[in-house]
């Protein structure tokens, strides 16, 4: 895990012990390690963590039928987020900030949103889960696929799966030429795709039975500043420079919002002009 809240001491045991339930659960020789792990995940548990680390804790004890998990699940329901018929839990807001639109729908709140839901299904709260997975169906992208998304909306499916079979059609009108989409038993497991060129805009009908997905995603470009920077940049060109070398002091800085002190994976990519090699052996280190 990239973000630093998945790195830290109880969701990084929360991890260790989801794997070793998952893989080990049955065998005797990693039963000590499992309870040892479990007694500490839930003697952490208190109203001071974060919504991520509620979530993941909230599963890590469901699976083990754990008597604490009631507790985490209440203790993650006072960070819920309900939007019409979506559901999901967030981190805390300071100020104005609840008006940066790079908070919304972020791939954080995604991760919780899938251990809140896969904490739910353990419990058996199915259809208390019906809003997560709504909004986990959302917020789903399929350029930034998530396998903890993934493999929570599978657990979401298994749990509501009926000997129905499976068959819905899908209807877009408003464009030159209809679309149509059917998915089936035959098919399920296929993305389709259809490109839509130049439509103000578009209308899908659903009709059917079974589970499925069905996203319309538009792309834009537009060159605005945002308003709510999370990281400076400030690449300045040394004195030492000459036409036949060029030496730069790039400076990235994280924009923190409230008590926060880190932020999670940052890629920094420095293009050369045309002509010029970089010299590999000066990149030691990177200082902070």
């Amino acid at each position: 895990k990239n973000d630093p809240r998945a790195q830290r001491s109880l969701p990084l045991a929360a991890h260790a012990l989801l794997a070793l339930q998952q893989a080990k659960g049955s065998d005797i020789l990693y039963r000590n390690a499992i309870s040892k792990a479990l007694e500490y995940v839930a003697r952490e548990l208190s109203p001071d963590l974060d919504a991520y680390t509620l979530a993941l804790v909230s599963y890590a004890l469901a699976l083990d039928r754990h008597p604490r998990t009631s507790e985490a699940l209440q203790l993650l329901d006072k960070h819920s987020n309900a939007t019409g018929s979506t559901l999901f839990w967030s981190r805390k807001i300071y100020g104005a900030e609840w008006k940066n639109p790079w908070l919304k729908g972020n791939s954080l709140e995604a991760a919780t949103a899938a251990w809140g839901l896969k904490a739910m299904l353990a419990s058996k709260l199915v259809e208390e889960a019906t809003p997560v997975a709504r909004f986990l169906l959302q917020s789903y992208r399929l350029h930034d696929q998530d396998p903890d998304v993934l493999d929570a909306l599978a657990e979401y499916s298994a749990a509501i799966k009926t000997s129905t079979k499976l068959r819905v059609s899908v209807n877009v009108t408003g464009l030159e030429e209809p679309r149509q989409f059917t998915i089936d038993d035959d098919n399920a497991l296929i993305v389709q795709t259809q490109l839509v060129r130049s439509a103000r805009s578009a209308l899908a009908v659903t009709e059917g039975r079974g589970v499925a997905v069905v996203g319309l995603s538009a792309k834009g470009s537009t060159n605005v500043t945002a308003a709510w920077p999370r990281y400076t940049l400030d690449p300045r060109v040394d004195q030492v420079s000459t036409k036949y070398r060029l030496q730069l002091s790039i400076c990235v800085g994280f924009v923190a919002q409230g008590n926060e002190t880190e932020s999670g994976l940052t890629l920094l990519t420095v293009q050369l002009p045309s002509g010029y090699l970089a010299d590999i052996n000066t990149l030691t280190e990177l200082t902070a």
